[in-house]
C-alpha cells in the first residue's frame, strides 16, 4: 500500500498513571528468557550512503529473523518521512550523520556487516533480565482499540533509571526520495510516550502493566502496522529487552497453522500454532548438515525451496510442510596410468557421509606408490568419506628389473641357458645338470 507520511494520521495515547498497577511480585529465581535485540537505524531518503549501507540492517533482520531481532527505521534530517520525535530520538543518541545504527543502545558500524551481526549474536547469548509482552487489537469497523504492555523483572536487582519506550511503526512505506530508494521497512510513525518514553519503577521480580487506547486512520489496514516496546537503562542507554507485536483485529477470530518437517532438517515453529486473525506468522526452514531443502508445501501447493515463509494477515487455517533431500557428491578418480582403481560401491553420486572403498591394482611390472588429491598415504584398499565433492589420484611406478645371464662350462648344462629378466624382489630358477662322469665343481 503506497502511503505518504503527510496523508497518515495516527493517534495513539498512552494512559499510565503515576501509580500503575502492580500485578505480581515473583520471589522465585529468574528464568531463562531469551534476549531480543533492538536495531535502531537512523537514515534519510536523500542520503546516498543510506541507500548503500542501509540494506545491511535489513539483511541482518532477514538473516537472524524476528525471533532474535527488531528493526526500526528512524527517518531523520527533514527527508519527508521524518517526524519531530524521530529527529529527537536521533538527538537522544547524539547522532550527527546518517546512516547510523545503534544495537541495543550501543553504536554499531553499519558498513561492517559481520561485526555488527556478531554483536547482535553476542548480546542475544545473554539471559534477559526483563520480559516484555505486547497485546494490541483494534475493532475491524472503527479501527479503535487498546493495547497492553506487560513488563516483568527477572532479576532481584533494582534499576533506578529504567524507561519503557513504545513505538508505532509501519511495516512497509512506499516513498522515493533523492537517493532512489522506493520502499522502506519498519518505519517509526510515532513514539507513544515521546522519544524517551516513560520512566518505570520496577522492583526485583515485579510485573507491571501499561494500557493505552490506540486509534488508526480510517481505511488503514491494521496488519500494515506493528508496535515495538523496549526497556532501556537511561544511565547507560543500554536496551535490556525488546519486543514487537502486530495489531490484531477484533472479531476476526483465531486460526491454526500446522507446521511439520521431514527428515533432514527443521521448521520453526513446529507443530500447531494459534494465530490471531489479521496477524502474520513467520516460519524458518533450516536443512541439516549434508542436506538441502527439497520443497516447502503450503496448503498442498509447492512453494519451492524457500528458507523463510510468511503467512500474511492470516484469515484461515493453514498447513506448511518442509521436505529435505541429502546432498549428492561426486567422487572423481583420475584415470590412472599403469594400473586401475575400483570404487565400492561404484555410483555416479554419493550421499552425505557415505563411505567408499578404493582399491588400487597395478599393471604387470608396476607397483602402487600412493594416493593424492583428497586422499594421502599408501594404504590400499582405503576408505574415503563423502562429505563434499572429491577427487583422488592413484600413482603407480614401474618396478626396476635386472638381467641374469647363465653359462655353463664343459661337462654339464644350465637350464634355461638364455638371458633372464627379473623384477626387483622377484626370483627365477636355474637347473644345473652335470654330464656323465662329471660333478658340479662350483
Amino acid at each position: 500500500m503506497v502511503k505518504r507520511i503527510l496523508a497518515i494520521l495516527i493517534v495513539c495515547m498512552l494512559v499510565v498513571s503515576a501509580a500503575s498497577p502492580v500485578i505480581a511480585v515473583d520471589t522465585t529465581s529468574a528464568g531463562t528468557v531469551a534476549r531480543k535485540t533492538l536495531m535502531e537505524l537512523f537514515t534519510a531518503t536523500w542520503c546516498g550512503f543510506c541507500a548503500t549501507y542501509g540494506p545491511n540492517a535489513d539483511r541482518a533482520y532477514d538473516e537472524l529473523g524476528p525471533q532474535q531481532v527488531i528493526l526500526l527505521r528512524n527517518q531523520a534530517g527533514r527527508d519527508g518521512l521524518d517526524t519531530e520525535e524521530t529527529n529527537a530520538r536521533a538527538n537522544f543518541y547524539g547522532v550527527t550523520g546518517v546512516p547510523t545504527l545503534y544495537v541495543n543502545g550501543t553504536y554499531a558500524y553499519l558498513a561492517d556487516y559481520s561485526a555488527f551481526v556478531q554483536k547482535i549474536r553476542d548480546m542475544n547469548s545473554v539471559v534477559a533480565l526483563f520480559q516484555v509482552s505486547i497485546s494490541a487489537q483494534v475493532q475491524d469497523t472503527t479501527s479503535q482499540g487498546a493495547a497492553t504492555i506487560e513488563v516483568k523483572s527477572l532479576t532481584s536487582k533494582v534499576y533506578g533509571n529504567l524507561h519503557l519506550i513504545v513505538a508505532l511503526f509501519e511495516k512497509v512505506v512506499a516513498y522515493e526520495g533523492g537517493n532512489g530508494v522506493k520502499t522502506h521497512r519498519f518505519v517509526v510513525r510515532d513514539y507513544l510516550f515521546g522519544e524517551v518514553g516513560e520512566q518505570v519503577g520496577l522492583a526485583g521480580f515485579q510485573t507491571r502493566q501499561f494500557s493505552y487506547p490506540c486509534v488508526l486512520p480510517n481505511g488503514s489496514n491494521p496488519g500494515d502496522f506493528g508496535i515495538a516496546a523496549w526497556i532501556q537503562d537511561f544511565s547507560t542507554k543500554e536496551v535490556l529487552q525488546a519486543e514487537s507485536a502486530e495489531i490484531a483485529v477484533a472479531g476476526q477470530g483465531q486460526y491454526t497453522v500446522a507446521a511439520s518437517a521431514g527428515e533432514g532438517g527443521t521448521i520453526s515453529p513446529v507443530g500447531a500454532t494459534t494465530v490471531d486473525g489479521g496477524k502474520d506468522q513467520v516460519y524458518v526452514v533450516v536443512p541439516a548438515a549434508g542436506h538441502h531443502i527439497q520443497d516447502v508445501v503450503i496448503d498442498g501447493v509447492p512453494a519451492g525451496a524457500v528458507t523463510l515463509y510468511t503467512f500474511t494477515k492470516v484469515q484461515a487455517s493453514h498447513t506448511i510442510h518442509a521436505s529435505f533431500a541429502p546432498d549428492a557428491y561426486t567422487l572423481t578418480v583420475t584415470p590412472p596410468v599403469y594400473g586401475t582403481v575400483t570404487k565400492s560401491p561404484d555410483q555416479a553420486t554419493y550421499t552425505f557421509n557415505a563411505s567408499v572403498t578404493l582399491t588400487a591394482t597395478p599393471a604387470v611390472g608396476y607397483t602402487f606408490t600412493g594416493w593424492s588429491g583428497d586422499l594421502t598415504g599408501t594404504t590400499n584398499p582405503i576408505t574415503i568419506t563423502m562429505d563434499a565433492d572429491k577427487t583422488v589420484t592413484a600413482t603407480f611406478t614401474a618396478i626396476p628389473t635386472y638381467t641374469l645371464t647363465p653359462s655353463a662350462g664343459t661337462g654339464g648344462t644350465i637350464t634355461p641357458n638364455t638371458v633372464q629378466t627379473v623384477a626387483q624382489g622377484g626370483s627365477t630358477t636355474f637347473t644345473i645338470t652335470p654330464n656323465a662322469g662329471y660333478h658340479i665343481a662350483d
